[in-house]
């Protein structure tokens, strides 16, 4: 995708020229903006946001990769800020969670976690030694040992404390699917 901006090189101390930003323009004026029309005052528990609102305000539409990538750092902000969770259960407003629903985020995110290592520990026993040096080697050697400590400890700790698909279906409570 073209970009509107037009990258400046920037030269380092060292000599080396870097750009100031890859593709795009910096965030920090938009979720600014997030931040003043949303002061850390109204969020409070069950507080909605509409992502259209926030479209407007940050002239992005919702479906765009600046829209996203606005609205995940002013989330992160708002959460190292106040501690309050902003989350977006049917992918049409920004709600602040109740801790029910920062419960349940929670357990979504660890049984993703879960899976994404048990995917990468089948994929990394389909790798073939022969073909790689002994850097890479080692990076896989690494990367399997995680992914048998890890799984190990999610054994240890019992499968009570993953989340399984009653836990996250149980009534009043949101499913992991709406997070998405």
């Amino acid at each position: 995708m073209a970009s509107n901006v037009e990258e400046v090189p920037v030269a380092h101390s060292k000599g080396q020229e870097a750009r100031p930003y890859k593709a795009g323009i910096p965030t920090a004026i938009d979720v600014r903006k997030l931040r003043d029309a949303y002061p850390d005052e109204v969020l409070v528990v069950g507080f909605s946001i509409k992502h259209e609102d926030v479209a407007s305000l940050i002239g992005a539409h919702p479906k765009s990769e600046r829209f996203s990538t606005v609205t995940t750092m002013w989330r992160r902000q708002v959460e190292t800020d106040t501690g309050l969770v902003l989350w977006a259960p049917r992918n049409k407003t920004y709600c602040v969670a109740n801790p029910k629903e920062v419960l349940t985020l929670t357990k979504c995110k660890t049984a993703s976690a879960v899976r994404a290592v048990v995917r990468s520990k089948d994929l990394s026993h389909l790798v073939d030694r022969s073909g790689l040096t002994a850097d890479e080697k080692k990076q896989l050697n690494h990367t399997q040992m995680f992914n048998g400590k890890f799984l190990a400890v999610a054994q240890l700790r019992g499968k009570s404390n993953l989340p399984t698909l009653e836990d996250t279906s149980k009534k009043g409570e949101t499913k992991c699917s709406d997070t998405k």
